[in-house]
C-alpha cells in the first residue's frame, strides 16, 4: 500500500507504475509502454479540455475539472478516460492501494513533470499517442 510517508519514488516503485508508464526523473521508470508518458504538468490540462475527455464527462464516466483531480481520477478510476492511442489494459485496483495522502503526494509530483523533463531524459511519446511528440529531434 502507498502510505502517507512514502516519497513519490517509493510510491512509483511500490505500485509498479513503471511497469506501464515512463516517468521522467525516476531512474528506474524508463521502460513502461502500456500507458502514456507521465508528464502531467503538460498532459493533464490538455486532456481535461480535450473533446474526448469532455465526451467522457458527458457520458458520466469522468468528472475531473482540474489537473490534480484528473491525475487522481486516472489512478483510482483508470477506465474513466482512456487516452487516445492506448487501450483499457490498466489495473483497476489502485483505489484500495493508496492512502489519500499518498494520492496527493503522487499527483503533486506528477504535476511537476512536463515536456522539458521528458526531453532531458530523451523520452519521446509513443508513436500512437495523439498528443504529439515531445522529442526535440
Amino acid at each position: 500500500m502507498a502510505l502517507p510517508t512514502d516519497t513519490p519514488e517509493q510510491i512509483i516503485r511500490k505500485m509498479s507504475c513503471f511497469s506501464c508508464h515512463r516517468v521522467p526523473t525516476i531512474d528506474f521508470a524508463n521502460i513502461g509502454v502500456i500507458g502514456p508518458l507521465l508528464i502531467e504538468k503538460t498532459n493533464a490540462p490538455n486532456r481535461i479540455q480535450s473533446p474526448e475527455y469532455r465526451k467522457a464527462v458527458q457520458e458520466g464516466r469522468a468528472k475531473a475539472t482540474t489537473p490534480k483531480e484528473y491525475v487522481i481520477e486516472s489512478i483510482v478510476n483508470p477506465g474513466a478516460f482512456i487516452v487516445p492511442g492506448f487501450s483499457d489494459d490498466m489495473f483497476k485496483v489502485y483505489r484500495e492501494k493508496f492512502s489519500d495522502a499518498a494520492l496527493e503526494t503522487i499527483a503533486d509530483f506528477l504535476l511537476t513533470l512536463d515536456e522539458d523533463a521528458a526531453r532531458k531524459e530523451e523520452f519521446d511519446r509513443l508513436s500512437d499517442e495523439k498528443e504529439g511528440s515531445v522529442s526535440g529531434k
